[in-house]
């Protein structure tokens, strides 16, 4: 296809289009993520969080087929898992907030809701039937979403404080931390995922000819479910509680110094 488009008016209208944008160069990014504790602070949480996250959706298929015999109902848990956290997305801009009156409490009272939830189905999941895991999966999975409406605009309060700081907006590369995150989490997510599945033993070959998982595969499938996701939403939760600094009340006064133009280095937190 872009053979067939070489040299015509398509390619030419294109190029007429203006120059490609500049790149930021990955060092600049890191720069600003480690002079940003409130942008690290979310980078590293959101990491967390992702890397998990991919635990539990590349792994479902493996929990469904091998620990409950039931490959037919991964679709129920596909839908389960994506549609409660799309709910608990509205819920979260609407009522939650009025509950809560400021996003980071906002976004790690969710948190913990979530973590609640993944600690329930931790505790039961041996035993626990389909539709209960499912049950337990959705509402886990309904304040994940919930952080979702948080989750951008605190992003963007990183990227104002900077601008207060140094006197200097860097607001692109701030969001594009977020992207950033999403790609470390996948990558993270997959080497430790292989590496576990490896040492315990996971055999698909042996597997398509009848064999059965050890009771180590069967025990680390039921983990990337429960006990990994808790364990790391505590972690991931709890670096925002501790490093993020910036509530909506001070973020307002922060912006008001930047519309003012009390800019700079010598700005004090």
């Amino acid at each position: 296809y872009a053979y067939v488009l070489k040299g015509s008016s398509l390619e030419k209208e294109d190029v007429a289009a203006g120059p490609a944008k500049k790149k930021v160069p990955l060092s600049v990014v890191f720069k600003t993520l480690f002079q940003n504790k409130a942008l690290l602070a979310m980078f590293t949480g959101f990491t967390v969080h992702k890397i998990y996250y991919f635990f539990q959706i590349l792994t479902a298929a493996y929990y469904f087929r091998y620990v409950l015999g039931d490959l037919g109902r991964l679709g129920f848990f596909m839908t389960a898992f994506n549609l409660s956290a799309v709910i608990g997305s509205f819920f979260g801009g609407t009522i939650w907030i009025s509950i809560w009156k400021d996003s980071k409490r906002a976004f790690v009272a969710a948190g913990a809701m979530h973590v609640v939830f993944l600690a329930i189905l931790t505790m039961v999941i041996k035993n626990a039937s389909v539709t209960v895991f499912l049950l337990l999966v959705a509402l886990a999975s309904f304040f994940a979403g919930t952080i979702e409406a948080y989750l951008m605009p605190m992003f963007a309060a990183a990227a104002d404080w900077h601008a207060w700081k140094t006197g200097e907006r860097s607001d692109g590369i701030t969001m594009a931390v977020n992207g950033l995150t999403v790609r470390c989490a996948s990558t993270l997510s997959t080497i430790i995922r292989t590496a576990l599945l490896a040492g315990a033993g996971y055999d698909a070959a042996a597997y398509a000819q009848g064999a059965a998982p050890s009771e180590a595969v069967i025990g680390l499938l039921r983990n990337f479910q429960g006990l990994y996701p808790m364990l790391m939403g505590i972690v991931a939760f709890g670096i925002v509680q501790i490093f993020f600094h910036l509530s909506d009340s001070k973020l307002a006064v922060i912006q008001e110094e930047i519309k003012a133009g009390r800019v700079g280095e010598a700005r004090n937190e």
